[in-house]
C-alpha cells in the first residue's frame, strides 16, 4: 500500500484487481452506483456502515474482510471498534504510543499489530 493514499483510490484499487466495475461493486455492496463513484473520487464523506458494506463486497473470507475494513478505517481516520475496545482494555500502552510526536491512528494500529502477534500465533486480548 502506497502511503498518502484515499479511502477512495484504495477502493477503486481493490475494485479493478478484481475486474469489477463500479456498479457490479456497488451492486455488490447494496450501494447506489453513483454514490460509490462519489466514494472513489473523494465527492462525498461517508462513515462506517458503507466501509463495511464495501469491505463485505470485496472479499470473500471472514478473515480478509476483517483486515480490509480495518485498512479502509483508517483511511478514513476512524478507529475500528475493535481496536477500540482493545486501546480501553489496555490504554497504558497505546497512551504512550499516542503521545509520541509521530502518535496517529496508524501508530496506534501498528501498535495494536505488534500486540497481538507473538511469534506466529495471534495472541486475543
Amino acid at each position: 500500500m502506497v502511503k498518502n493514499k484515499t479511502i477512495g483510490q484504495r477502493i477503486r484499487e481493490l475494485r479493478l484487481a478484481r475486474k469489477m466495475t463500479q456498479v457490479k461493486l456497488a451492486k455488490k455492496a447494496g450501494l447506489d452506483f453513483t454514490y460509490l463513484s462519489k466514494i472513489e473520487n473523494a465527492k462525498v464523506t461517508f462513515g462506517e456502515r458503507a466501509i463495511k458494506k464495501i469491505s463485505r463486497a470485496l472479499v470473500k473470507d471472514d478473515r480478509s474482510y476483517k483486515s480490509l475494513y480495518e485498512e479502509l478505517m483508517l483511511l478514513n481516520n476512524k478507529i475500528p471498534e475493535g481496536l477500540k475496545k482493545d486501546i480501553l482494555k489496555h490504554k497504558e500502552e497505546f497512551l504512550g504510543e499516542l503521545h509520541r510526536p509521530q502518535g496517529s491512528h496508524k501508530s496506534l494500529y501498528r501498535k495494536y499489530r505488534e500486540m497481538s502477534t507473538v511469534g506466529n500465533e495471534t495472541r486475543r486480548f
